[in-house]
């Protein structure tokens, strides 16, 4: 095994302990999906409001609207939460499939701050 797999492994499986602690992810499904020439993948994430983080995997990506490009096919947790300076805010947890070859456009729903929570 290469060293740089032993780090990823490391490091998948501390991401794993860490993610069961807090809780189960829910599977999120494309709102649409379109082929690509290509064996890697783009994700597209929206939502409705603006410059939500996005993180997957825990690396964090950027803010939507968000496009991710070449992407290797397989599963991923995708983490998305507002920016505000308000340190309690729950992160929304997500597990997405991507898929080789395909643009993939998510879109994710977040409770305003007048929304009751459940």
């Amino acid at each position: 095994m290469k060293p740089f797999k032993h780090i990823t492994v490391i490091s998948l499986l501390l991401f794993v302990v860490n993610f069961y602690c807090s809780g189960e992810p829910v599977v999120l499904e494309p709102e649409s999906k379109s082929a690509l020439d290509s064996e890697l993948s783009v994700i597209v994430i929206r939502s409705n409001k603006k410059k939500v983080q996005v993180f997957l995997n825990e690396n964090f990506m950027g803010q939507t609207p968000l496009t991710v490009k070449g992407l290797v096919a397989g599963n991923y947790i995708m983490s998305v939460s507002t920016n505000t300076k308000n340190k309690s805010e729950k992160k929304h947890v997500y597990q997405i499939e991507v898929r080789r070859g395909l643009v993939q456009n998510y879109y994710v729903e977040l409770p305003s701050a007048t929304d009751p929570t459940p």
